[in-house]
């Protein structure tokens, strides 16, 4: 299979800080112009070095970010070992029925899973299993991140086993 291109996708550039150029995140890239980026060919090192989990072959063409309106990028750290942060690249695409599937499904292998909504609103989905300590649930709180816990009540109904995103534990 040939590799993913971005192709005419931009959605990383309203979505991810850009400290090079000072851009926050959520905020658009002053150099992004349809389709394309203005300082392609000497664009910042955190452009260069970022690839989205669906350049990395995660989920089918649906999953593009400009077509789910969703930016999917894995990361691991020291508090949460495992995390995929789904940042919104279009105004209410973190409510689509497919994005919450992908939650759900994330947060049963123990995955912990951040929705960055445009607003600026944070909230962190952490798995069932998963129990925070008093300084660890407060550094989260200190991060402006709104907390909770699988499952998830209120949310559109997740059904098993037709998700076209395959995460695989690193």
């Amino acid at each position: 299979m040939a590799p993913r291109t971005c192709g005419g996708c931009t959605a990383c550039y309203l979505t991810h800080e850009i400290t090079e150029t000072k851009k926050p995140a959520g905020q658009p890239c002053p150099f992004c112009l349809p389709n394309s980026c203005e300082i392609y060919q000497c664009k910042p090192r955190s452009c260069t070095d970022f690839r989205c989990e669906w350049l990395k072959g995660i989920g089918d063409g649906l999953w593009r970010p400009d077509r789910i309106g969703v930016v999917l990028d894995y990361c691991t750290g020291v508090l949460l070992k495992q995390l995929l942060q789904i940042w919104e690249a279009r105004p209410g695409a973190l409510a689509n029925a497919e994005v919450w599937e992908v939650t759900g499904e994330l947060l049963e292998c123990n995955i912990c899973v951040l929705h960055l909504y445009l607003s600026g609103k944070k909230v962190i989905f952490l798995p069932e299993q998963l129990t925070l300590s008093p300084r660890e649930r407060k550094q989260l709180l200190s991060e402006g991140l709104e907390i909770t816990t699988f499952p998830i009540l209120g949310i559109p109904s997740i059904k098993r086993g037709g998700s076209r995103l395959c995460l695989e534990t690193r």
